[in-house]
């Protein structure tokens, strides 16, 4: 019966912490670097140091690499300074996102 208790304990642990990861998400311009966060997770990417950005294309791409979204629409951002070399972002004003992003990586 302890087995159940302690199972159940960390099955809930992990529920609560995708779940704060999936909600709490942010993507913030500062004025040297790009903040990112998802729950505990988060990266600052100097402007510097972001080589170029592309649009998020199908399922293969949400399921691999560092993601911090929460949309099958997306960007990725790419950067020799990130895990895997690059970190997929789902912002809600992609448009706007991309126009402010390429405004501060010139």
């Amino acid at each position: 019966m302890m087995d159940f208790y302690i199972i159940s304990s960390i099955f809930l642990v992990l529920i609560i912490f995708l779940f704060w990861i999936a909600i709490d998400i942010v993507y913030r311009f500062e004025e040297e670097h790009l903040y990112l966060r998802a729950g505990c997770l988060f990266t600052r990417i100097k402007y510097i140091d972001i080589s170029s950005y592309r649009e998020l294309n199908g399922l293969m791409d949400i399921l691999t690499g560092f993601n911090l979204l929460s949309s099958s629409k997306g960007i990725a951002i790419l950067s020799d300074k990130v895990m895997l070399g690059e970190v997929k972002i789902s912002p809600v004003d992609q448009e706007g996102f991309i126009r402010e992003l390429e405004r501060r990586i010139k």
